[in-house]
């Protein structure tokens, strides 16, 4: 079986077995393999629903049952009803959230490059500039093309400190910029926990690359300096 099921406590075991019964049918059904997980709730009138949800970038509700459905529904119409759903709005949804997640990531590198700019003393030269962004594994999975991310490099007395996106989705952070500082790159990840919530920028710092710290005004003058 491709996909793992999963059953709140509260479903019955009448009717989770009969359920459990139709889980080929949803391998037929969903359109890529996920995790699924059956939930109860309850409509306005307080009779029981069963409700079939996709796991995934974003959770799809693949279909809702009336108890009689889950039990006594014939097995084509449960499939099709879950198919139909299935077909016509995963990928249309999730392709939205990736495209909605760029969008967040450009938002950030924008905010990032405003409020180093504050921070850089009126003598430094400061250049603003765009790149590629890197074709990452879910923008080639969805179909989504390459975009213009901005960079940001400061100079200052010969030396220079260039800030340049490599990727949003890695292990570990919210997208990830390379800071080099002259002939030295340092890694700039936003540590925050959870998209729509402030980002939380770190810098990896030390001879072993091992010393993360907070990445803030004091930090970036004693890059800039050689000091770091």
């Amino acid at each position: 079986m491709l996909n793992r099921f999963d059953y709140s406590g509260d479903i019955p075991p009448e009717v989770r077995d009969r359920l459990v019964d139709r889980e080929p049918l949803c391998e037929k059904a969903v359109f890529e393999q996920s995790p699924l997980i059956w939930t109860r709730e309850l409509d306005q009138h307080h009779r029981p629903l069963y409700v079939l949800t996709k796991r995934g970038l974003v959770d799809l509700r693949l279909g809702v049952f009336t108890e009689d459905e889950a039990l006594r529904m014939p097995d084509e119409q449960f499939k099709s009803k879950v198919f139909i759903q299935d077909v016509e709005d995963q990928r249309r949804r999730e392709t939205a959230y990736v495209e909605q997640r760029l969008q967040d990531w450009t938002d950030r590198l924008q905010r990032l490059f405003a409020e180093v700019a504050e921070w850089v003393p009126p003598s430094w030269q400061i250049l603003r500039g765009e790149v590629i962004q890197r074709h990452e594994e879910l923008m080639r999975r969805y179909d989504i093309s390459p975009r213009e991310v901005p960079t940001f490099t400061i100079l200052k007395d010969g030396h220079r400190i260039a800030f340049v996106p490599s990727a949003l989705w890695i292990v570990g952070a919210d997208g990830r910029v390379n800071v080099t500082v002259d002939a030295t790159q340092y890694i700039l990840a936003d540590r925050r926990a959870t998209a729509g919530v402030a980002s939380q920028w770190e810098i990896v710092l030390g001879e072993r690359r091992n010393q993360t710290v907070p990445f803030t005004r004091h930090v970036l003058l004693s890059l800039i300096g050689g000091v770091a």
